[in-house]
């Protein structure tokens, strides 16, 4: 007797193909991975697998359940047989057990067998609600984020225009943000949604500062203030001596200089008389009596982890002196002296006097925002003003600063050893505090008399000055050098006794 193979769907009411008279119909399946298996698993991310079986007759296969899959081929005779199937890819978070199931069946006359289709990741039920910060300097850029591998068809929601989504991808999304052109930090909220918006994956906090360096990152490494002496005076040059600044990335990462402002207080911190200002500033300003800027938009001074900035009194090369021909613009050959010609910067200061700056053409200049003095600027060498770094909002030019940030007009107590007078300041201006990078106190401590900057900046001081004393013949050729740590790194607990060498030998001499 022949039997009859019927096809499954439509209640067996077609003829599909003859059986053997002596074989009953029957299927036999191969599931991939496990023969005695009664379901096969496909990925979430969608994909195909085979099945493989022997079929005693003509056999038919259709999907019974579920509008995601399909099977192919959907027919074929007796014996060995395969039929692929094809899963398209599963928003696991469309159900709260991140589960789905589907069914084919393979049917050979009146026997049938129905398989179960898998996806499922009941893990990603707990990979989700994830909170993120991400920070970002002034210049902007591109973020790139993770997101779980099983998050077929995520969205990213950002409601700032300053963020857009840059590229989206399986596993990953890159967010580009634009340059902060404002005074201000800024944030905002970016939302990663899965497929059909039912979960949240992910919500991140975006934080965009109005600087490109931060308090902390760059920090002043070193400053030779009291220059180098003369064997021929026992004492430094008078107008143009070798004194720097040592300004050193002490993060991991590559920094930007430019736009770096350099400050020297306005009074002095030491010495017979001292100012008591009827309206104290400190508390929000540091007092300036000079700043000058690095020059730059943005990216045209690089400093990588651990390199340093050295910004010059002259960039020339002590030991061999200097001559440009013009009055005023030459140096004493000093055989003790600093080697700067491979400076950075050097400030220059246009004199309106016979007391002529010496401009180096190979070094740059630093941009001049404001000075006090109409000749050469020197740094005090008895160590009397104090050091800051800063970097101003993009909005602020030096132009802006001069008028925004004037403090001439202040008044003033002027306690002096013939009593005390009213006094009203000239040719100063003031820094925001929180502009403020880093910032040394320098002093001689024995007559130290009043603090020119917050001790939020710095709750202590440094010198140069081996006895201790005002006039210290010894102080020459000594500078103050900041502390390194175990691991390399340059210390800062923004306490300058604690953080610095003081009376030190200058390093651009060892």
């Amino acid at each position: 007797m022949k039997g009859i193979c019927k096809a499954f769907l439509g209640a067996f009411a077609l003829l599909a193909a003859s059986c053997s008279d002596d074989q009953p119909d029957n299927i036999d399946v191969s599931i991939p991975g496990d023969d005695s298996a009664s379901e096969l698993k496909i990925d979430v991310l969608g994909g195909s697998a085979a099945i493989t079986f022997d079929a005693s007759g003509d056999w038919i296969a259709e999907v019974s359940s579920g509008s995601w899959l399909t099977v192919s081929p959907a027919s074929g005779s007796a014996g060995k047989g395969t039929v692929t199937v094809t899963a398209e890819p599963f928003d696991v978070y469309s159900q709260p057990n991140g589960s789905r199931i589907g069914y084919i069946t393979l049917a050979c006359g009146s026997f049938s067998k129905s398989i179960a289709i898998v996806q499922s990741d009941p893990a990603a039920a707990e990979d989700k609600d994830r909170t993120e910060a991400a920070k970002v300097r002034r210049r902007g850029g591109e973020l790139t984020f993770e997101v779980p591998s099983h998050a077929i068809g995520y969205t990213v929601e950002v409601a700032e225009s300053w963020i857009s989504v840059a590229n989206r991808e399986t596993g990953s999304f890159t967010l580009k943000i634009d340059e902060n052109m404002t005074a201000e930090s800024r944030r905002a909220e970016v939302k990663v949604l899965s497929a059909g918006g039912d979960a949240e994956l992910i919500k991140l906090d975006v934080e965009q500062s109005w600087r490109d360096i931060e308090p902390g990152e760059i920090l002043i490494e070193e400053i030779y203030f009291t220059g180098t002496p003369l064997p021929s005076t026992g004492k430094p040059n008078s107008k143009n001596t070798d004194q720097y600044f040592l300004l050193t990335n002490n993060t991991d990462e590559l920094l930007y200089a430019d736009r770096l402002l350099i400050i020297e207080s306005k009074n002095a911190n030491a010495g017979a008389t001292w100012k008591e200002f009827k309206e104290p500033i400190i508390n929000e300003y540091c007092e300036a009596g000079a700043v000058f800027c690095v020059p730059g938009t943005g990216t045209d001074v690089p400093l990588e982890p651990g390199e340093s900035l050295l910004i010059a009194s002259n960039g020339i090369n002590y030991k061999e002196g200097y001559s440009a021909g013009s009055a005023g613009s030459k140096v004493e050959m000093n055989p003790d002296g600093i080697d700067l010609s491979k400076a950075d910067f050097e400030w220059f200061t246009k004199t309106t006097n016979s007391v002529i700056d010496i401009d180096v053409p190979e070094v740059d200049n630093l941009d001049v925002w404001f000075c006090y003095t109409l000749s050469i600027w020197i740094l005090h060498d008895r160590g009397f003003q104090s050091y800051a770094i800063a970097q101003a909002p993009v909005t602020v030019t030096g132009e802006t600063f001069s008028t925004d940030y004037n403090w001439a007009g202040a008044e003033y107590i002027n306690h002096t050893l013939a009593g005390d007078f009213d006094m009203t300041l000239t040719q100063a201006y003031k820094v925001p505090n929180d502009w403020v990078i880093d910032a040394v106190a320098c002093t001689v401590p024995s007559i130290n008399q009043v603090r020119q900057f917050s001790e939020k900046l710095d709750a202590g001081w440094t010198y140069a000055s081996p006895q201790n004393i005002d006039k210290d013949d010894q102080r020459y050729g000594h500078s103050v050098r900041r502390k390194r740590g175990d691991d390399g790194k340059l210390i800062d607990t923004n306490n300058s006794s604690n953080d610095f060498i003081p009376n030190a030998i200058p390093s651009l001499r060892q």
